[in-house]
């Protein structure tokens, strides 16, 4: 979170944490699923994240 917080304005993004289970980190933006531990098996690298919400905003 604090990457995303760090990298974006309170205008362009709002950041929220939901609590899952069994491990599950996703990561989406509306509807749309940009990152998944379980599809990928991994967490996600220094600054994916921020660089997979970038383009969609």
């Amino acid at each position: 979170m604090a990457e995303l917080e760090a990298s974006f304005s309170r205008e362009e993004l709002t950041v929220k944490l939901i609590e899952g289970d069994q491990g599950i980190f996703d990561v989406k933006l509306g509807d749309e699923l940009l990152y998944s531990k379980h599809g990928t098996g991994r967490f996600p690298q220094l600054r994916e994240v921020p660089d997979l919400i970038r383009p969609r905003l």
